[in-house]
């Protein structure tokens, strides 16, 4: 047998080729959202790691303030951060930080320090007429510790950027009174990546009171304006 010959023998044809890679094709197709879902919960394992060490730290925070939340002015994060002593457990793995506020840390300012972790805007009262004056409330007040959230996720929001001024204008929450959602946008505003409710695979961590955290869909948790009968997640008293 020629060499040529047994060339020929051992060449794939191109419609061989061409099977071999839409197969190829194909199973990317499948594999790709699988391998993205198992990251996420990488990331989701670690975020629940995080905000176990916030609440372990804002525990302590109560027991060394006559039982009391942290205040809602200062900021919240950085009234609990000297009982971690680290930036790191303050941001989700998953969120996307806009390079605006993605900047070195310095202990000497410890205002917006969380990245995606906002506390329970009824632990310091956010819903009173003081805005920014609101004094935690007492840790006595909450009946239902292991249905009542202490800590839940935020995604940043792009918001539409004043009249005359330059750049952009983004905001986040540091108080929220429920999952957040898309349907939690006003008008013209847009969440950077994925709301903080769903940011883990349609779902996201959830810290309460009594020191567990847990990851919830947003429909498995009741708003503020709801009420607490101890019997599911809540973010109402």
């Amino acid at each position: 047998m020629s060499n040529e010959q047994r060339f020929k023998q051992r060449a794939f044809t191109l419609i061989e080729l061409l099977i071999v890679v839409a197969i190829i094709g194909i199973l990317t197709a499948i594999l790709l959202p699988v391998f993205a879902s198992v990251r996420e919960k990488g990331r989701r394992t670690a975020c629940l790691s995080n905000m176990k060490q916030i609440e372990l730290a804002m525990t302590a925070y109560t027991q060394d303030n006559e039982g009391l939340f942290p205040a809602e002015s200062p900021a919240w994060d950085g009234a609990v951060f000297r009982y971690v002593q680290t930036r790191d457990v303050f941001r989700c793995p998953s969120i996307q930080v806009p390079p605006s506020l993605d900047l070195p840390f310095t202990n000497t300012s410890l205002t917006n320090l969380s990245k995606g972790y906002a506390i329970n805007g009824s632990l310091y009262g956010a819903d009173t007429s003081q805005p920014l004056n609101n004094p935690g409330i007492a840790g006595a007040r909450v009946q239902f510790p292991a249905t009542t959230v202490a800590l839940t996720e935020f995604a940043y929001r792009n918001n539409p950027v004043p009249p005359g001024s330059n750049g952009v204008n983004i905001s986040h929450t540091d108080g929220i009174f429920g999952p957040e959602e898309a349907d939690d946008l006003l008008p013209n505003t847009s969440f950077i990546g994925p709301p903080g409710g769903l940011r883990h695979n349609g779902g996201c961590n959830y810290a309460f009171v009594d020191g567990h955290v847990r990851w919830y869909t947003p429909s498995q948790v009741l708003n503020s304006d709801k009420t607490n009968d101890g019997s599911q997640p809540s973010f109402a008293l």
